[in-house]
């Protein structure tokens, strides 16, 4: 899915092809020219779980050459759960140190922000039995207004 002002270009929403595939089959018959071995391959149900259950750091060439390997890597004509696996590259889990974040090859920094606040104004809430007046001060914010202005604008109930 690629959202209106995603990117240069994105001027509407628009469903992806896994999400239009809805299910069925997948055939990647529109690449370019340099990705003739990804044409005519088959993507099933499971291969897209597969694909869509992987952490992609916001770079569609990512998904792309990881595809592209398996797409190689097969000599059927439908790519398999495991010609998947096997191009998939070994990425750190979620304890990567926010700090230690490769940046080569892009961060959504505002969606970095947005999964702190989350995680840490409910817990924060939590622990001051719903008081936003000591949740702030565990948050080291200014006052409850500035919590609240955050909660709202990342959508925390």
């Amino acid at each position: 899915m690629s959202q209106k002002g995603a990117f240069t270009g994105a001027s509407a929403d628009r469903q992806g092809d896994f999400q239009q595939a809805n299910g069925g089959m997948l055939f990647l018959d529109g690449c370019g020219e340099q990705d003739v071995a990804l044409k005519n391959k088959k993507f099933l149900q499971t291969q897209k779980n597969i694909i869509l259950s992987q952490q992609w750091p916001g770079n569609i060439r990512e998904i792309r050459s990881t595809l592209l390997r398996a797409s190689l890597w097969s000599s059927e004509d439908a790519i398999s759960a495991e010609d998947i696996k096997q191009a998939l590259f070994d990425r750190p889990h979620n304890n990567t140190s926010l700090l230690d974040r490769d940046v080569s090859q892009g961060i959504d920094i505002q969606n970095i922000i947005s999964d702190l606040v989350r995680h840490y104004i409910p817990k924060a809430l939590a622990h001051a039995n719903g008081s936003k007046f000591k949740a702030a001060e565990l948050l080291g914010l200014k006052n409850y207004q500035t919590l609240t202005n955050w909660m709202d604008k990342y959508d925390v109930k």
